[in-house]
């Protein structure tokens, strides 16, 4: 019995023909059926005709999917594999991302057409040859895969603007781990070359509770591990060991072909394999290993360095305090550092990060936009006029605001997603495709006092109320408030000053009292 459309998208014929020539088209080849595929925020159940996305309209997209029959996986569903692209403005030319993620214009793009195609060996979707891809692009501009594509839903695009509004291709191109592919099983890859490399990453996956990581040759301490962080980072876990027993396998399974070959060359051959590899057949293996190229999975996102607490040589005890009281300095240092001052640049790495957590289940992912969001909500000076940087507080609680709206309101509310006659099926939003309990959980924290997102946000709206008069621009305030109503309306949170009156004892985030020796005076 066939499957309703999860949802329509009526348009005039010659509206529908200008969206399909003008819009970014996204080839989807050889992908399996039944598998699980997403774009943006809308998922689908792919079926057997399923080719792509068109219509997508200009800006940042991500793709995302996970293939059943996994035989890395035990035969069950393979790790979640994004990557972001992007569609230019005007010409709708869907573009790769930059050096980092190993693509470029004319590798990825042809027209109007992004093309990849499955390769079972490697279970990814993978770039084409030149040529080959440029032949299949020609064939959607003549609407040759048009059955097989399904139409964005247009009607969504509003809400993933709000998600992405701050992020474009620059992010792509300087966040995006070696490869462009982001995936769960590759975080959890102990690589210290590419850690090394991505001075932003981090050490999440790898690093064990409350471990203290070098980044960009210092150290930054993660701070204590939630019971869903270590729940996620279990998964990260599970799937490198199965990555490595697949490896394993293989290796045995050459091994075998290898010895079988020998025997068949005779005595000789046989006696000379007895006698074991020559003794530079370590270091020579070693070199092959060092030299081989990065795999397309591997890898962790380059994000900007940060530091949960401000220890700077030189400074006082009242200096210090104040640093890390106040971070509006360290907001200005990691713009300046990355997005050559642009705070908006923050807000920006902040949706990549979010958009990487949720719909990519990247645990790297939700410790940067935490620490991104602890940042900005414990800064004062920048947040208020005449600072330059007071505007993009604004941006930034707008980017919250629509963060936490996705994460925390019912699945089954937003808006479906069409097969448009591509047989997939929609799945939901990617956030609550079995991912979503574990989402709210890490962004709540279980709603209570030792939520982090809680007593940041009421450190941070304290600091607006008791201002001065001018001090809050009015977008500030209007945020402000927005996010204030959405936090009561779904959850319950109120931020009138007086709910955390009677909290601070034991409180994870509260002053910590330091008992002095008898005698001693300050």
């Amino acid at each position: 019995m066939a499957r309703p459309p999860p949802y329509t998208v009526r348009l005039d014929a010659d509206v529908a023909q200008q969206l399909a020539e003008q819009g970014g088209t996204l080839l989807v080849l050889g992908l399996p059926e039944g598998s699980y595929f997403g774009i943006d925020h809308m998922a689908f159940h792919v079926g057997p005709r399923f080719q792509g996305v068109k219509m997508l309209p200009p800006g940042v997209h991500f793709a995302a999917y996970s293939v059943p029959g996994s035989s890395r996986h035990g035969g069950g569903m393979g790790p979640l594999t994004g990557f972001f692209f992007n569609v230019e403005k005007g010409s709708g030319a869907a573009a790769g991302g930059g050096a980092r993620g190993g693509s470029s214009s004319s590798g990825n793009t042809h027209g109007t057409v992004a093309v990849r195609r499955y390769d079972r060996q490697q279970e990814l979707l993978v770039e084409m040859p030149e040529e080959e891809a440029e032949r299949y692009a020609g064939g959607v501009r003549r609407f040759d895969f048009d059955a097989g594509l399904a139409p964005y839903n247009l009607t969504a695009w509003r809400q993933w603007r709000q998600l992405t509004n701050c992020l474009d291709v620059r992010h792509v191109s300087e966040l995006q781990p070696v490869g462009g592919n982001i995936c769960t099983a590759a975080e959890a890859a102990p690589a210290a070359g590419t850690a090394a490399a991505g001075a932003g990453a981090a050490g999440a996956g790898a690093a064990g509770p409350g471990a203290e990581v070098e980044v960009g040759g210092m150290e930054e301490d993660e701070g204590p591990e939630s019971e869903a962080e270590a729940r996620l980072r279990l998964q990260l876990a599970e799937g490198h060991a199965a990555r490595a027993a697949a490896a394993a396998a293989a290796a045995a399974a050459a091994a075998a072909a290898g010895a079988m070959d020998v025997d068949a060359q005779g005595p000789a051959a046989a006696s000379e394999a007895a006698a074991g590899p020559p003794a530079s057949s370590t270091t020579t293996a070693a070199a092959a290993a060092a030299s081989a190229p990065t795999p397309s999975t591997s890898g962790r996102c380059f994000y900007t360095p940060l530091h949960r607490l401000v220890k700077t040589a030189g400074l006082t005890p009242a200096q210090l305090t104040a640093a890390n009281m106040d971070r509006s300095a360290q907001l200005a240092a990691a713009a300046a550092a990355h997005w050559g001052g642009d705070v908006r640049g923050l807000v920006g790495e902040l949706q990549f990060a979010f958009v990487a957590f949720v719909f990519g289940q990247s645990l790297q992912g939700f410790r940067q936009w935490r620490s991104l969001v602890t940042l900005f909500l414990n800064c004062e000076s920048a947040a208020l006029a005449p600072a330059p940087t007071a505007p993009a507080f604004a941006h930034f609680l707008a980017a919250l605001r629509s963060q936490l709206s996705l994460a925390l309101m019912d699945a089954a509310a937003a808006p479906g997603a069409d097969g448009g006659g591509a047989a997939a099926d929609a799945a939901g939003s990617l956030a609550g495709a079995g991912h979503g309990a574990l989402v709210e959980e890490l962004l709540l924290g279980g709603g209570g006092r030792d939520c982090f997102l809680r007593h940041h946000l009421a450190t941070f709206l304290g600091v607006l109320r008791e201002a001065a008069p001018g001090e809050v621009e009015p977008a500030l305030a209007a945020e402000a408030s927005e996010l204030r109503a959405l936090l009561g309306r779904l959850v319950g949170w109120q931020f009138d000053g007086l709910e955390l009156l009677g909290e601070d004892e034991d409180d994870e985030y509260g002053p910590v009292v330091v008992e002095l020796p008898e005698g001693v005076e300050v």
